[in-house]
């Protein structure tokens, strides 16, 4: 992922690594906390299905026999998350392989205190929630535009948007992979129960095809120390060549029903071209219905198309 040098918010990374062809390769380097310049202990580092924790002077080693390049993660609670890219640079029968940067320090930012704060505030204002929860309640959290159809976010008063720090979790009913990333930005629309779960949805946009926005609106569970335990994409705005959202209900007995629309804007030839625009054009759905199981995760239970 591209960092600018600007954005502060993400981890200022990198270190130096020399890999001999055929030889094993070998990432080191030392992490420290961006704010108070100490080192950090236990920051879990991942590279090709290796994990390694950092030791008490913030060192970490991890070692691959792997011939191909991939990115590098460092995480640990309190602190933003990210994830460098690698390069390899061939120079005769010896390559290196490195960060983009080539220093051997990292520095995590902490998540800052407003982000708790906030999330207090997010509490008093779900004590109101009208079950079922449904689409509606949402609308004010976006808006449409009408000559390009584009949905963006919108940020209500008394409401703030926050650093997204989770990682590690697999997003259900996402097909186009349109999700939130550590360090993108989101706000919280609401917090509640959901058989017996904390539960809070999040409204996002992500960037799509051709630069367009997508707009996200996502429900989060929660184990009781608040570490995120699956997602579940109820709503997921755009148009490229075809437009696509939802409508979703959510039953306090842990039931989430969605309903999933696309709508075809445009006529092609075999080739793939378009041809032409249609005038009016048809909606095309289907349903499905997920549950909040015992263990914190979301399950699909039926499927119909309409």
């Amino acid at each position: 992922m591209k960092k600018p040098l600007a954005d502060i918010l993400y981890i200022s990374t990198t270190c130096l690594l020399l890999l001999i062809s055929c030889g094993k390769r070998e990432y080191k380097g030392y992490i420290y906390d961006n704010e108070k310049h100490v080192p950090l202990k236990g920051v879990i580092v991942k590279y090709h299905g290796q994990q390694v924790k950092s030791d008490k002077n913030g060192y970490f080693v991890v070692e691959d026999n792997d011939a191909v390049s991939d990115d590098i993660t460092f995480s640990k609670n309190g602190y933003i998350p990210d994830t460098s890219e690698t390069i390899i640079i061939h120079s005769g029968e010896q390559m290196t392989e490195r960060f983009r940067n080539g220093h051997d320090t990292i520095f995590l930012l902490p998540i800052p205190k407003v982000q708790l704060q906030n999330n207090e505030r997010d509490l008093s204002k779900s004590a109101t929630i009208k079950w079922p929860i449904t689409s509606q309640q949402f609308q004010k959290f976006y808006k449409k535009n009408p000559q390009t159809r584009e949905y963006t976010l919108v940020v209500p008063s008394g409401y703030d948007l926050k650093i997204y720090a989770d990682t590690g979790t697999h997003f259900q009913e996402s097909p186009f992979g349109y999700e939130i990333k550590p360090g993108g930005r989101y706000l919280t629309a609401a917090r509640f129960q959901l058989s017996g779960t904390d539960c809070k949805i999040i409204v996002y946009n992500v960037t799509g095809e051709n630069d367009s926005p997508v707009l996200n609106i996502q429900l989060n569970s929660y184990n009781k120390e608040g570490q995120l335990q699956d997602a579940l994409l109820l709503d997921s705005r755009f148009i490229f060549e075809v437009e696509y959202y939802r409508d979703f209900r959510i039953e306090e007995t842990g039931i989430i029903k969605l309903k999933l629309h696309q709508i075809e804007h445009y006529t092609y030839n075999e080739q793939g071209d378009i041809t032409g625009y249609i005038k009016d054009p048809q909606v095309e759905s289907s349903s499905v219905t997920y549950q909040l199981q015992a263990d914190r995760k979301f399950r699909k239970v039926d499927r119909l198309n309409d």
